[in-house]
C-alpha cells in the first residue's frame, strides 16, 4: 500500500517498473539511505536524545510488526497447503 501510494507520488507505473526491474527504484533508496547517513549528525543534534529513543522505539516496533505480518502469511500459506 505505501509502496504503490510512492510509485503514484513519483509518477511511476507498474508496467515502468517492470521493464526497468526496479532499478529506479533501488537508486531512490540508494539516494534516501545516502542523504540520511550524510546527515545523520544534523539529525541527531534535532532529534536530541530522547528523539532519538523515540524514532528508535517507534522503527523497532514497525519492524516487530513486519516480522508478526510475515510469519502470519508464511503460516496461513502453510495451512493452506496442508
Amino acid at each position: 500500500m505505501l509502496g504503490r501510494f510512492i510509485l503514484d507520488y513519483l509518477h511511476i507505473t507498474i508496467e515502468a517498473l517492470q521493464v526497468s526491474g526496479g532499478l529506479l527504484l533501488l537508486l531512490v533508496a540508494l539516494a534516501l539511505v545516502w542523504v540520511f547517513l550524510r546527515f545523520a549528525g544534523a539529525i541527531r543534534r534535532v532529534l536530541h536524545n530522547s528523539g532519538t529513543v523515540l524514532l528508535t522505539r517507534v522503527a523497532g516496533m514497525l519492524l516487530a510488526a513486519i516480522a508478526v505480518q510475515m510469519l502470519a502469511d508464511g503460516a496461513l500459506a502453510f495451512l493452506r497447503q496442508v
